[in-house]
């Protein structure tokens, strides 16, 4: 393959094209996600499907229903239900500050994709900018500047 030589306005432009590349791809990474990040996506998965609820409320009425009619004499939590109330309590307590943390982390997550594509946008315009001008298109209206050469009238 034959190397062309280009003039320094040529390099000039293509070291710009290919610093817009690198920064794409530097972009394009991703960052890795922490371990309680992991956790904290899981047990808001868990907990907020339909699995979990459907189960958790089947499980809710088998126990009551075991206290009340199979231990009727020998209840280990009678009708209130303090020891239940008391795990649910403390099950909600510990599982709201997971649900907001990964609700959080969702939001940050989308911020940073929003502002991704907003720098890839950018980049993708200024390459094209630089492209245009290498091939001398017109951009935003403006005609690319003429030489002398192509202003003189043909005979």
């Amino acid at each position: 393959m034959d190397q062309i030589q280009l003039g320094p306005e040529e390099a000039a432009k293509l070291e710009a094209i290919e610093r817009l590349v690198r920064s794409l791809r530097e972009d394009a990474g991703r960052a890795p996600e922490s371990l309680s990040d992991r956790a904290a996506d899981r047990v808001a998965g868990v907990v907020g499907s339909w699995k979990f609820l459907i189960g958790l409320l089947c499980a809710l009425f088998c126990y009551m229903g075991f206290n009340v009619w199979a231990l009727a004499q020998q209840a280990f939590d009678p009708y209130p239900f303090i020891l239940l109330n008391l795990c649910l309590s403390f099950q909600a307590a510990f599982t709201a500050p997971i649900i907001l943390m990964a609700q959080n982390r969702a939001a940050s997550k989308d911020r940073r994709a929003d502002r991704k594509a907003h720098r890839t946008i950018y980049h993708i315009e200024e390459l094209v900018k630089i492209l245009a001008t290498l091939e001398g298109v017109e951009t935003n209206g403006e005609p690319k500047a003429q030489s002398s050469e192509d202003s003189s009238p043909s005979s």
